[in-house]
């Protein structure tokens, strides 16, 4: 689905599997709420969500972000 919305509205997705060695913070902050995005350092979903939730912020996101490069 990320992909998908990834074909509209670019952004770059970093994946971290909190089960790895080294992940413990993230384990121990979400290992009852996967998946979990963020988007700047801010929790933007977790558990379940739909696309048209995570699209509705990520385009607000991106239309922040160009009215700040054209400013």
């Amino acid at each position: 689905m990320l992909k998908e919305i990834q074909t509209e509205i670019p952004f770059s997705l970093q994946t971290i599997d909190i089960h790895a060695p080294g992940q413990e913070q993230w384990k121990k902050r979400y290992v009852y709420d996967i998946p979990v995005l963020h988007l700047e350092g801010k929790t933007i979903a977790k558990g379940r969500w739909d696309k048209e939730s995570i699209q509705k912020v990520l385009q607000e996101w991106h239309s922040n972000a160009n009215s700040t490069k054209t400013s």
